[in-house]
C-alpha cells in the first residue's frame, strides 16, 4: 500500500485530517514507518 492512499478516502472520510487527525504525530510517524518496511520487504507477485 502507498502511504499516501491513508490521505484518501476512506480514511478522510473519519476526519479530514487523515491518519493525523485520529493518531499523535509519533503514532503517524510509526505507521508511515511499519509501512515502508513491508513495501522494501515486500515480494512482487
Amino acid at each position: 500500500m502507498e502511504a499516501a492512499r491513508l490521505y484518501e478516502s476512506p480514511f478522510t472520510d473519519l476526519t479530514p485530517h487523515s491518519p493525523d487527525g485520529l493518531f499523535r504525530t509519533a503514532q503517524v510517524d510509526a505507521l508511515l514507518a511499519v509501512i515502508a518496511a513491508v513495501r522494501a520487504t515486500a515480494v512482487t507477485a
